[in-house]
């Protein structure tokens, strides 16, 4: 089974914002796609074609007041 979790901000105005960083160190199964310039937008994605019951990651949130964001 895959994965992959993307994360988009946006202020109140509708302008587009960094919405935080992920950490991938904690689990090797899973990879930081823009670490590697496949994307633009902060995006995690399985790294080994296994079952899995669950991966870990860490999620540095943006500042206080930048807006909101979205996980898909």
């Amino acid at each position: 089974m895959g994965v992959m979790v993307e994360t988009t901000g946006y202020d109140a105005k509708g302008n587009a914002f960094s919405p935080g960083t992920f950490d991938t160190t904690v689990d090797m199964r899973v990879q930081d796609l823009r670490e590697d310039k496949t994307c633009q937008n902060p995006i995690i994605a399985h790294r080994y074609l296994i079952s899995k019951d669950g991966i870990k990651f860490l999620w540095t949130a943006p500042g206080t007041g930048a807006g909101c964001v979205h996980f898909k």
